[in-house]
């Protein structure tokens, strides 16, 4: 099987942004693994203010790029909840949450 005919395993949901985004991002007890079942993150919960800048630093290995990419649904969380102005990312349409990110 090549890349191209890997099945698709994160699907879009189905909401949009109804107004333009704030960008207030909540993440809400979140706990995640890749396929080898190690925990990269644990119980992580941080709210970030809409317009404002924040620096993520940590040892190599520590959960900082895959942060980001949970954040723009490349991976799915194994537990809780990551929001964009209220809205779960689960249930935006993943064009709709990566513009919103870019």
């Amino acid at each position: 099987m090549g890349l191209l005919d890997t099945p698709i395993a994160i699907h879009s949901g189905n909401k949009t942004f109804s107004t333009s985004v704030k960008g207030e991002i909540s993440i809400v007890n979140v706990d995640f693994s890749y396929d080898n079942g190690v925990k990269v993150l644990k119980n992580l919960s941080m709210d970030i203010r809409a317009k404002s800048n924040i620096g993520i630093v940590g040892a190599t290995g520590s959960g900082k790029s895959t942060l980001v990419k949970l954040l723009l649904r490349f991976y799915e969380i194994d537990h809780g909840k990551i929001t964009i102005d209220g809205i779960n990312i689960q249930e935006l349409y993943l064009h709709d949450l990566r513009l919103a990110i870019a």
